[in-house]
This record gives C-alpha cells, structure tokens and sequence, in this order.
C-alpha cells in the first residue's frame, strides 16, 4: 500500500484511534505498508492533522502504529518529510523556506535555504528514522529510496 495522507492523526500529530482503525483495514492481505508522509521537523507540515515523528514524545504512540500493521503480517515502512517547494499554505505563522531561491511556481517564492538551515533539516531526517526504528517500523521511505534497516 502506498503512502496516502489520511489526515486522521490528531491535531497534535500524535497518532489517534481512527488512524489505527484505518491502517488495520489497510494492512489486511497486503505485504507492505508505507505510512503516509510524517513531519521530521516541527514547522513543516503538508497537511493538517499530519503525523508527527518530530520529538520522542512521538514514539509510543507509532509504534502502537507499527504493531497494528504488523499484526497483520505486513511489513511496516514509514515516510519521512519535511515541507518543500510547495507548502501547505493554510498552515499560518510558520518560517517557509525551499532549498534554493529560485521559484518552482508562481504561488511560492519562499527564500532559499542556508547551509545552517540544510543541516537542521538533514539531522531533523536523521533524528527521525532513529526514531522510526524505536517505534518497530521495518524501514523507512524518503522520496524514491528506500532504507532497511
């Protein structure tokens, strides 16, 4: 199964009831389950009512996630992310930014990112797939490559 945003964790990020509802069903018959896309960083959301794997406080509450899956004997990958070119802008009072200055469309002309910038991201994904292992996924899905671990 695909990563497909369902926007049923709760308000916080946290990881609610109806989404564990929703990834049991989802989990029955099938041999993977890619989770949809989670916030590495706090400010950077996609969407509201978005997973959050920002900070341990995270955690439990995932891997009550992973077990769901798991219980149906699929495996478990998590989709790691943080805002890009094109924010969810309804999300207000949030610092927006993009890897280089240059425009992607005419709706976004956030300013380019600063090495310092780069590297909190880069350890934000880091922190986050530490994180991802603590909670029992089976890997982890940034883009189109995979990690196992």
């Amino acid at each position: 199964m695909p990563p497909m945003v369902l926007n049923r964790a709760r308000e916080d990020g946290s990881v609610s009831e109806a989404l564990l509802i929703s990834y049991e069903k989802r989990a029955e018959g099938v041999g993977l389950v890619v989770v949809e896309s989670t916030n590495v960083m706090r400010g950077g959301e996609i969407a509201t009512h978005q997973l959050q794997i920002h900070d341990n406080r995270f955690v439990d509450g995932l891997g009550k996630l992973a077990s769901t899956i798991a219980s149906k004997q699929a495996k478990c990958l998590i989709q790691l992310n943080h805002v890009e070119q094109k924010p969810f802008r309804s999300i207000q009072g949030r610092h927006l930014f993009q890897p280089s200055a240059i425009p992607v469309s005419p709706r976004t002309d956030p300013p380019g990112m600063s090495v310092g910038e780069i590297e909190e991201v880069v350890l934000a994904f880091a922190d986050a797939a530490e994180r991802a292992v603590k909670a029992g996924f089976d890997g982890w899905r940034f883009k189109l490559v995979i990690f196992t671990f």
